[in-house]
């Protein structure tokens, strides 16, 4: 379970800049109710984010082994100030279990495995029809992620705000992560 910190996305934007330059896209972003909704055929998921996106890159220009998007919200040059990064592929079902079919003993000892390696909040939450992994890390590199297992794929969504993570941009996030669904095309 990969964590991503300043000097990651400070690179990875840096990478994404020079090699995608004038290339960034918007696949189905749709106005509604002060929110857009991000539609990413190629990876087969919806959200709705807060806002329109500045920029959206692929996971896959900066981190070969992993795909997704990354859904910038605010940036200072190369510098990630706010993201929501999507991926796909996110997990091993070694690492996070069927949640709907976990035993309350099992759920338990993931938990205090997550808790006792950097992660300072775990808890299971209803998205898309699923329970899914939220958690928050702890330490400087603070971010909350959430590992949702789909009918297709294993996602991982996860806030990144620097300096600090706002209430504003969580709540938000869990916004956005209620509105989390699963759509027909997706690859991996």
């Amino acid at each position: 379970m990969k964590k991503y910190n300043q000097v990651w996305i400070r690179q990875m934007l840096f990478v994404c800049c020079a090699v995608l330059v004038g290339t960034l896209s918007f696949p189905s972003l749709t106005h509604a109710a002060d929110t857009y909704k991000y539609t990413s055929e190629k990876y087969g998921y919806t959200i709705e984010c807060p806002q329109k996106p500045v920029g959206v890159i692929p996971l896959s220009a900066v981190s070969s082994e992993e795909n997704g998007d990354v859904l910038i919200f605010d940036n200072d040059g190369y510098n990630i100030k706010k993201a929501w990064i999507i991926s796909v592929d996110a997990f091993k079902d070694a690492d996070v279990p069927d949640l709907d079919k976990i035993s309350d003993a099992d759920r338990d000892l993931l938990f205090k495995k997550l808790l006792s390696s950097g992660y300072e909040y775990a808890k299971l939450v209803p998205i898309d029809g699923k329970n899914a992994l939220y958690t928050a890390t702890a330490g400087t590199d603070k971010q909350i992620k959430t590992y949702i297992r789909g009918t297709n794929n294993r996602y991982a969504a996860v806030l990144v705000e620097h300096p600090d993570l706002t209430k504003k941009s969580i709540d938000a996030y869990q916004k956005g992560l209620i509105s989390f669904r699963e759509v027909a095309n997706g690859t991996k």
